[in-house]
């Protein structure tokens, strides 16, 4: 930069640090000093050691320092500092101090770790010989002070750094942004999260990529990529680490199965590996012991790993567990905070939220102690020495409310709201801060000598007195030692007791506070020009839209029974971009699981019920509980009204993550307390790779081909891996909640705006939805169903709008495209997901009309034919289960677009009917040909079925002809001939023949002096008369009628019949009740439904009926018992509902069976192919009758005109004209004339040709029509009077063929 640069200022002098640091702000220490562990130096300020100290004393080496967070170990300790730097005193003997030591292997003066001066530390870790810290910038090349100062006065230059050199290789190469300060300086900050280590080494702790050396200086740990951590837990000889999006990663000594890797996989790992069974659990703290470890879900579940030989892990044995489970002892106890000491387990939580204990009539929002593992020295605080391996609450802390715990090798710290610090456990080092007259001799009912010199130690909590009357700000015991943070209050100033997520000392003592993206998205439309606020919600929805556990917590309903400031349960008044949401997640509870495994167990009997699922009398009420909908749709809304393409971009990204999560845990197994698939890999991954994903998003786990790797199955999901035999206690429910946990997040995802392509132009509704159908179809039949019961659940709106159409959206894209092997498998891939969408809805009574589920794109582009053919020889013939049934298939994959005909429009069924008589058609002909010729005969008259018939006996001659031949001759293709007084009439049968015999046929068979079938003026419809196969020869007439529904729908005729539509359902054996009674008899049915809303004690009176039916047999009234001894029985309140359901059995079954059999019987000798399964009853009614609703307008849009005619001919124009004014009856003569059917195809008009020819100049002559061809032969009409009249002549006698 030129010197001479006018626009470069001179930066602003120094200003003077210790008017940045809080004043007031003090460290208080005490406890075991040999190794120089407090910081503490002897008198006059040498680095000598102190032996130890049994008296809170202020580290005067800090006094001048912002420290803001404390970390120890056995033999050392770490200060961070509002600075972001990183103090270290204690022992170096394995480089723990990350700095070099003067005068011995160890230093009592905290010193700054100049190795770390290009970092901004915000948290640290000690083990027992190595270091850690959490770090969130990188700065290179300027003082902190210059920083300061200039950076506020910067123009920051953003670019994309990828590092290449020295940092690259440490871990670093992540995406960072590149700020130059007007002095010339850079300053590199990268996503925030980045974790060094140093020290001991044998067990590959530092996460260098090695075991052995020691590390005297720091280095970002390896396997971490571009994840950002939030949360670091150092035990002795490992370290957890917590990220972002709620992933867990370990590190070094694996004895016990302190890394969660799972039986087997107990060898130590010195790079990090992701302990997959937390991931969908929503982890917000994790605590690590001696050989043990826990974490905490934001919604109170704690989870224990590790050694178990004392208890320390809480599972009421004392053994160890290799993977995390939950601890079930505390089941309905709301966890606010665990602390994890040598072989000891502290757990902080809420009063009121039930379960052991658990204070239910508290008015006020108290935390209790819970306390579990070795009691040897009194560190659990339970008046004894006795190890305790469930969790007790601490008697000795009731009265107080508790707002931190921290447990340190041997002893326990416990901070109250009101300030006050009680210690409890060994003293052998004046750990406990006691004053000398507080047990004189070490007597009392809970103080017990140690054996050891003159030590002591208290198995009851007891409070410190000696520390100063000042604002306690966070504690921690760490090793033989105690630290406590103070702070001084100003006038009139009220500071609250412990850490608190509106500041930072002891924040990282304290649970993840979880960003509520609702919260800062409205903060940030009101900022819209505020890039850091924007580049937070961005970060907030990397972070939570990627784990299950986060958008779980986002999106609960609940509310917990208190919220506690500071607390990750609680939300308090912050700035926006430091809300945090309140995790109120009711899906641990044993009723979700218990139901849970209840709907899977009868799965099999179709008698689902599952959390949050009701089941009563085999219907399914659903909605998961803890899921806040109208929250869901909130946030996705104000995430999207930003109108940002970064949010929305990193919005689709990490959704794809959280899918990329889901299908690795499950297919993995990596549920808490399963086992993984046989034949997949471990539980533990190994190391894991970074890798930015698009538009720099952050991958969940870096490792997302391992899950190919691991293998597709996901039926560990299932409840038959019942969580490990072996795992103990709450196994099981750590299963159950794993698996619900991903299936909640599923629920979210299906929710999502941009699957209906609300991406501003990214193009993210098409990969999504790919994403999301693969990795739900690889759920379990069981599991699919109960998601899909879940979004059926959704209101109306909710379910088409965000659900159903945007899959349909989906398949459209697909259909329009080629139809490639893959593209074919993304097909039938959404068609399996619709199919349990589908068969949930029609679970539910048809939430959505059927017709919602049509997709008229695919029925017009896929090649209908080839789905049938691999139909019939892949899958038999067989569709989807039907509604209420086993969903086993459609946890298969789908062979033929078949197997969902609910997809398929009833036009494209019918084309697959009419393909599948065609088939059947040619075989029938070739071998009725073959037998003509084997007989001498031509084929030509061997291969149609030929009706010949005479107009006045119509019904006669076609029962006499087709009584007379075999049933395979019903599958020949039809042709009819008339007799008019004796010679046949001119009409060749291309089609137009057989539709007016059909419509001739039909209108004879239904005439009242047949007495076949009854009418019913009240429903204008026909049923079939009770009486009538009494009589000789009866049934064969009712078979004859199917015989000519069947060659109706074979031959592709439509049919004016007026059946109701419970004949429909019957022919396709589907049941029928009151619905279908009300439909044909509705003033029957109505008295049905008047009979069930009685009052129970008036209906015997009321009704004075029995269980008996009475009905006319030619005039003669007969009586039918409806049960055994009915006539006798009265129908009571008590009975009504059988009463009910045995008058509709009979009416609609038993009274017609012998008829409707025959019915049936000849229907499907003509028309029973798999084809007609593809039906709804709707449809074949449709099918069979056609659309009443007649569009002309359609039909004229898609008229064919020839000859000379156009469509602005002037005879055209008029022709129309006379057309629309047409009444619907002569609407209707006008489409048998020139169609032969008076409805319209199951298409509707606009699928019918109507061909108008010109037929000549002017002249009397009628129009024409060719009924076969669907054509209208109009001579040029000299006037629209004249056109009126001719065709109003011909519509009205149009009935035979060859007419002059």
């Amino acid at each position: 930069m030129a010197t001479g640069d006018s626009s470069v200022r001179e930066p602003p002098a120094t200003p003077n640090l210790g008017q940045l640091v809080r004043s007031g702000v003090r460290l208080m220490v005490w406890g075991r000093s040999d190794m120089g562990q407090l910081g503490v130096q002897a008198l006059g300020g040498s680095d000598f050691l102190v032996g130890s100290i049994s008296t809170p004393t202020q580290l005067e080496a800090l006094k001048d320092k912002d420290v803001v967070g404390l970390a120890g170990g056995a033999f050392h300790v770490a200060f961070v500092t509002a600075d972001g730097e990183l103090f270290t005193a204690g022992c170096n003997d394995n480089g723990q101090l990350g700095r070099r030591t003067s005068g011995g292997s160890s230093s009592a003066r905290p010193t700054h770790v100049t190795a770390l001066e290009s970092y901004n530390v915000v948290a640290a870790g000690c083990g027992a010989t190595h270091t850690m810290v959490l770090t969130n910038q990188v700065r290179t090349g300027c003082s902190k002070e210059r920083w300061r100062i200039a950076a506020q006065r910067s123009r920051l230059v953003k670019t994309r750094l990828e590092f290449a050199s020295h940092a690259c290789e440490e871990g670093w190469g992540r995406r960072l942004w590149l700020a130059i300060t007007p002095c010339g300086h850079m300053f590199l900050n990268p996503p925030q999260g980045g974790v060094l280590g140093w020290g001991g080494n044998e067990f590959g702790q530092t996460g260098c990529g090695s075991e052995g050396p020691d590390q005297h200086h720091p280095r970002p740990i390896k396997g971490l990529g571009d994840q950002r951590v939030v949360r670091l837990a150092v035990g002795a000889n490992h370290a957890l680490l917590l990220t972002g999006s709620g992933s867990v990663f370990a590190v070094g000594q694996g004895s016990f199965g302190a890394l969660g890797q799972g039986e087997g996989l107990l060898e130590n790992r010195s790079t990090l590996v992701p302990v997959l069974p937390l991931m969908p659990l929503g982890v917000v703290q994790v605590a690590a012991g001696e050989n043990h470890s826990a974490a905490l879900t934001a919604d109170g579940r704690l989870y224990t790993w590790g050694r178990g030989k004392y208890g320390q892990l809480g599972h009421g044995d004392w053994g160890n567990r290799p993977r995390p489970v939950l601890v079930a002892s505390l089941r309905g106890v709301r966890a606010k905070q665990v602390s994890c000491g040598g072989d000891h387990t502290l757990v902080l939580a809420e009063a009121g939220t039930g379960g052991a204990g658990a204070d239910a009539d508290s008015s006020t929002c108290r935390g209790l102690v819970y306390s579990f593992g070795r009691g040897t020295w009194g560190a659990t605080g339970l008046g004894s020495t006795d190890n305790i391996c469930r969790p007790s609450r601490v008697q000795g802390l009731e009265s107080e409310n508790v707002v931190q715990v921290s447990a340190g090798s041997r002893h326990s710290l416990a901070l109250s709201a009101s300030h006050k610090v009680f210690a409890f456990g060994n003293n052998d080092f004046g750990q406990l801060g006691l004053d000398s007259d507080v047990v004189p001799n070490g007597r009392g009912p809970a103080t017990f000598h140690s054996g050891s010199g003159d030590g002591l130690f208290l198995a009851s909590p007891r409070r410190l007195t000696s520390l100063p009357a000042v604002p306690v700000l966070a504690v921690l015991a760490s090793g033989d030692a105690s630290m406590v943070l103070l702070q001084e209050a100003r006038p009139g100033e009220i500071v609250l007791a412990g850490p608190h997520p509106g500041r930072r000392a002891g924040r990282h003592l304290m649970p993840y506070d979880v960003p509520d993206l609702r919260h800062l998205a409205a903060a940030a439309a009101t900022a819209s020009e505020d890039a850091r606020m924007m580049r937070d919600v961005v970060t907030a929805v990397e972070d939570v839209m990627s784990s299950p556990g986060y958008l779980l917590a986002l999106f609960a309903d609940g509310k917990s029974s208190c919220s506690t400031s500071g607390s990750h349960t609680g939300k308090t008044a912050l700035a926006p971009s430091q809300r945090s949401l309140g995790a109120a997640v009711t899906h641990g509870s044993t009723a979700s699981i218990s139901t849970l495994e209840a709907a899977t167990t009868a799965a099999d009997s179709d008698k689902a019920g599952a959390e949050g699922v009701g089941v009563s009398g085999g219907s399914i009420i659903s909605m998961p509980v803890g899921m806040d909908v109208s929250a869901i749709q909130a946030c996705f809304e104000a995430l999207l009204r930003l109108y940002n393409r970064e949010v929305v971009a990193a919005l689709g990204n990490s959704l794809m993550r959280l899918l990329d999560a889901i299908f690795l845990l499950a297919s993995t197994g990596a549920v808490p307390g399963s086992r993984p698939p046989s034949g997949s890999g471990p539980g533990g991954l190994g190391g894991i790779t970074g890798g930015s994903g698009g538009n720099g998003a952050r991958s969940v786990l870096g490792a997302t081909t391992a899950a190919s790797a691991a293998g597709a199955s996901l039926r560990s999901f299932g409840v038959a891996a019942a969580a490990g035999a072996g795992d103990g206690a709450g196994a099981g429910d750590s299963v159950a909640s794993g698996r619900l946990s991903l299936l909640r997040a599923l629920f979210v995802v299906f929710q999502c705006p941009l699957l209906s392509g609300s991406g501003m132009g990214l193009g993210l509704s098409s990969s999504l939805a790919s994403r999301l159908i693969s990795v739900t179809l690889r759920l379990p039949g069981d599991a699919l169903q109960l998601l899909c019961t879940w979004l059926v659940s959704l209101p109306r709106e909710l379910l088409g709008g965000r659900v159903v159409r945007p899959l349909q959206h989906y398949l459209n894209k697909l259909a329009e495209g080629p139809m490639a092997p893959d593209g074919r498998a993304e097909v039938l891939a959404a068609a399996r997901m619709m199919a349990g969408l589908h068969a949930a809805n029609e679970k539910a009574g048809g939430k959505l009309p059927f017709s919602e589920f049509y997709n008229q794109q695919l029925s017009t582009h896929v090649n209908l034919r080839s789905e049938y053919l691999l139909w019939l020889e892949v899958a038999g013939g067989r569709s989807t289960p039907p509604p209420g049934s086993s969903t086993a298939a459609i946890s298969q994959p789908l062979v033929s677009l078949c197997q969902t005909p609910f997809l398929l429009t009833p036009e494209a069924k019918s084309r697959i009917l009419q393909g599948e008589a065609h088939i059947q058609k040619e075989a029938e002909m070739n071998a009725s040909a073959r037998e003509a010729l084997l007989q001498g005969l031509h084929p030509i008259y061997a291969v149609f079925l030929d009706i010949s018939v005479r107009r006045a006996s119509i019904l006669a001659d076609t029962a006499q002809q087709l009584a007379s031949r075999p049933p395979h001759h019903l599958k020949r293709p039809l042709r009819v001939s008339f007799v008019s007084q004796g010679v046949a009439e001119e009409g060749v049968d291309q089609g137009g023949v057989s539709r007016e015999f059909f419509q001739l046929l039909v209108a004879e068979i239904f005439q009242p002096q047949y007495g076949m079938f009854t009418y019913s003026d009240e429903s204008r419809t026909f049923w079939f008369n009770t009486s009538a196969c009494l009589e000789d020869g009866a049934a064969g007439e009712f078979r004859l009628v199917g015989v000519v529904l069947g060659l109706a729908i074979y031959n592709g005729v439509i049919l004016d019949v007026h059946f109701p539509q419970t004949v429909y359902k019957k022919l396709l054996g589907e049941p029928v009740g009151l619905p279908d009674l009300e439909e044909a008899f509705p003033t029957l049915g109505r008295s049905l439904r008047a009979v069930l809303a009685m009052d129970p004690d008036q209906v015997e009176d009321a009704l004075c009926r029995n269980f008996e039916v009475q009905y006319d047999y030619f005039g003669e009234q007969r009586t039918v018992p409806l049960i055994p001894g009915g006539t006798s029985i009265p129908v009571t309140g008590a009975n009504r509902a059988q009463y009910v359901q045995r008058l509709v059995e009979w009416t609609l079954n038993e009274s017609v069976e012998t008829q409707f059999r025959a019915f049936a019987y000849g229907f499907h000798q003509v028309c029973g192919g798999p084809a007609l399964s593809l039906f709804r009853h709707e449809e074949l009614e449709l099918l069979i009758c056609g659309l009443p609703h007649l569009d002309f307008g359609a039909l004229e849009a898609n008229a064919r005109y020839e000859g000379g005619y156009h469509r602005q001919h002037p005879t055209i124009v008029m022709l129309w004209q006379l057309i629309n004014e047409m009444d619907l009856d002569q609407k209707r003569r006008f489409l048998s004339f020139t169609t032969g059917c008076d409805r319209a195809p199951v298409a509707g008009l606009g699928a019918l040709v109507l061909v108008i020819q010109r037929a000549g100049p002017d002249t009397d002559r009628l129009p024409t029509a060719h009924t076969c061809f669907n054509a209208l032969v109009l001579p040029e009409y000299s006037s629209r009077s004249k056109m009126k009249a001719k065709l109003q002549t011909a519509i009205e006698n149009a009935q035979g063929f060859g007419l002059k």
